[in-house]
């Protein structure tokens, strides 16, 4: 799918994007591990339709659309940041934020499209947020069982957030 859209999209140079893709994985260890009981396990679905108009993405690609699960639920934004092309896969980042009605997720991630499948697979580092997700950390792994149905990607996830994300109160 990404591929379809991105190939008349990608003018970054190789050193910037390696750069980013450099940065985001620092990022996304220097959090170190939470212990098992201190995690909630979260599972569910989310359907993502890709747009260009007024998206900030420095590639020109968003994402957006419904995450439901057993503890979060609401809309998914995701702002590609970068595109590394290789023969049989597109090695993607994003910038993403979960707005539910307890406050906002925010992540960074790291996704991969198989080509020519277009299937894609991601993590996504929990960084914080707001409200209730204020300290929240966390991981969660997408993947995507079946190629896009009218350009609607639907991702299964799986993966922990720190205990604090499921608290009652904000």
């Amino acid at each position: 799918m990404y591929a379809s859209i991105l190939r008349n999209m990608i003018r970054k140079t190789p050193f910037i994007v390696l750069v980013v893709l450099l940065t985001s994985m620092f990022l996304s260890t220097a959090h170190p591990a939470v212990a098992d009981q201190d995690q909630v396990p979260v599972s569910g679905d989310v359907f993502i339709t890709f747009f260009t108009a007024n998206c900030p993405s420095p590639v020109g690609l968003c994402g957006q659309g419904p995450i439901s699960g057993n503890l979060l639920n609401g809309n998914l934004l995701g702002i590609i940041t970068s595109v590394v092309p290789h023969p049989n896969e597109l090695d993607l980042t994003a910038s993403i934020t979960i707005t539910t009605k307890n406050g906002d997720l925010f992540a960074n991630a790291i996704l991969i499209e198989q080509l020519p499948s277009e299937l894609t697979t991601a993590t996504v580092n929990i960084t914080g947020g707001t409200r209730r997700y204020k300290h929240t950390t966390g991981v969660l792994y997408f993947t995507e069982p079946a190629r896009a149905v009218n350009g609607v990607l639907h991702f299964l996830y799986t993966g922990f957030l720190s205990k604090d994300a499921e608290r009652q109160e904000d």
